[in-house]
């Protein structure tokens, strides 16, 4: 692992006088030493990150950014996506039925303002994140089965039952139902451990003017929707060489490509359609890197809108859908076409599960028999700006074969999620990418529980008792046996959603700068991004 240089400028002046002067003597002092510091500079569009407070927000930015500064009790390793402890001594205690969990807590973790993370800043976190008055989106997403927790959701209790405080350091979670994928969720990034008594100063400021974790950096300044710096935190509890300032600066994937190329910032995302772009380019090809994702593309379709309210509409959609003039065309085979929702690398996942076929002819002939014989047209959401657009126009062509018309409807990024969480949407490109490593990350989290607020349409009781049976399950082959039956049945039989492509990360990084990546959990890793010339 390379150190940081240091630019160092080291004025030392001795200067010896002997002066008699009336009034008395006076020594010259020398000047003190200056150090430049090193820093990260990052473009990234920041026009709707308000605050970095992960639990009031969806963004993959502020997680990026919130999970810099706080952290989880349970890490993930930057490499493999492994859960390791962070926050803990050691991974929890789990008794002999699953449902209580043992935690405890590493002794002499400070916050930012000094104060020391205690078991109380855990309840208190964990309460916040499930009360009503902090407006927590994620935490409608998914189920942790900790006792207590929906009386905290319906206001009829302030804290949760089911955690209880042994001591400073330790704690105990009590669990409804037994929940392998617990210490999964519990290292997602919007389950981050903030300090009870700043957190509660705040009030409204927090993760505005302030933010204070536990992280390897911590908020200098931030100017929402801006320009944010975050400092290395000298007293951080785990290992940190990472530079001295994480500048983000808000900027268009465009402009992020024109100040890389001018020396403004260090790493960019380069977006897949304009690859060629930079790979042709002799000044910037050597510094293209490439990562895959655990996520999917997918089309989502409301079953509730007419006429995808029809199956066999659905299935024609699906035949129609020619995901190879995506992956390979538009592309240029920088993602894969993908062969079910559930990503590479995700249990469940397996190429065996062949995606229904790419025929327009039987698209065409599947519309008439449900009693479209003229065809149909599909509207598609896209927000102003998005890359989403290229990927509809190019669909458009092969959707016209089988006599669909695609219409394109524009809206800003400002209105997205109040849009789509009416239900109102009835069609639009999904990319969705693992929180945890666990498949009901992507099952349960969007399908039935969220149907309206994904705007899926789906209401099938049936599909939601397989989602909940699924959650118990902890045999790892068990465990793929049926996530990969149920993936079937909503991607092959239902045809809610149509898995389009597995992404993959590009990105461009200054050969000024060493040790930074993107996850394959689409955050960038740059606690300890360091300067090697």
């Amino acid at each position: 692992m390379r150190k940081t240089r240091l630019t160092v400028t080291i004025i030392f002046m001795v200067i010896v006088s002997s002066f008699v002067l009336y009034a008395g003597g006076r020594s010259e002092e020398s000047p003190s030493a200056e150090v430049e510091q090193s820093v990260l500079r990052y473009g990234e569009d920041m026009t709707e990150i308000t605050t970095v407070d992960v639990y009031k927000s969806t963004y993959n930015e502020a997680y990026e950014i919130g999970s810099t500064m706080a952290e989880t009790l349970i890490g993930k390793n930057p490499k493999t996506l492994d859960l390791e402890p962070l926050l803990l001594e050691e991974m929890p205690e789990i008794s002999d039925d699953g449902l209580l969990y043992t935690f405890k807590l590493k002794k002499g973790i400070l916050f930012h303002d000094g104060t020391e993370l205690t078991a109380s800043d855990v309840l208190f976190s964990l309460n916040r994140f499930y009360h009503p008055d902090t407006a927590s989106l994620v935490s409608d997403w998914f189920d942790s089965y900790i006792v207590g927790v929906r009386d905290v959701q319906n206001g009829k209790a302030d804290t949760i039952s089911g955690i209880s405080i042994v001591d400073d350091y330790t704690f105990r979670v009590a669990l409804e139902r037994k929940y392998p994928a617990l210490l999964s969720i519990l290292a997602s990034a919007f389950y981050l451990i903030y300090p009870e008594e700043a957190c509660m100063a705040a009030g409204d400021e927090w993760g505005k003017t302030v933010f204070i974790g536990t992280g390897p950096y911590s908020l200098e300044t931030f100017e929402p929707s801006e320009h944010l710096v975050m400092t290395k935190f000298d007293n951080y509890h785990g290992t940190s060489d990472g530079v001295d300032k994480i500048e983000i600066l808000n900027m268009s994937s465009t402009t992020q490509l024109l100040e890389f190329k001018a020396g403004n910032i260090d790493i960019a995302l380069i977006p897949a359609n304009v690859l060629v772009t930079y790979t042709s380019d002799p000044e910037l090809s050597g510094l293209i890197h490439d990562q895959s994702l655990m996520g999917t593309y997918t089309l989502f379709l409301n079953m509730d809108i007419a006429p995808l309210d029809n199956p066999k509409v659905r299935r024609a959609v699906a035949m129609a859908t020619d995901k190879d003039s995506l992956s390979e065309g538009l592309l240029e085979g920088n993602f894969a076409s993908a062969y079910s929702f559930l990503p590479p690398g995700m249990p469940g996942n397996r190429p065996e599960s062949a995606a229904i076929e790419y025929n327009p002819q039987k698209a065409k002939a599947l519309l008439a028999e449900a009693g479209y014989p003229n065809g149909i047209t599909l509207e598609v959401t896209a927000t102003e700006g998005s890359s989403f657009v290229d990927y509809y126009t190019v669909l458009q062509q092969s959707y016209a074969k089988a006599g669909i018309t695609l219409k394109i409807n524009m809206i800003d990024r400002g209105s997205w999620f109040d849009t789509r969480s009416s239900g109102s949407i009835q069609a639009y490109i999904f990319n969705w990418y693992a929180d945890f490593v666990h498949p009901d990350n992507f099952l349960g989290a969007v399908t039935v529980g969220n149907r309206k607020f994904f705007s899926t349409g789906m209401s099938d009781q049936s599909f939601q008792k397989l989602i909940d049976d699924g959650k118990t399950i902890s045999d790892a082959e068990e465990i793929d046996e049926f996530y990969f039956n149920l993936e079937r049945q909503l991607t092959q039989e239902m045809i809610q959603q149509v898995p389009l492509l597995y992404p993959k990360s590009y990105y461009l990084v200054s050969d000024r700068i060493d040790n930074v990546w993107v996850k394959e959990d689409f955050l960038w890793y740059w606690s300890n991004a360091q300067i090697v010339k």
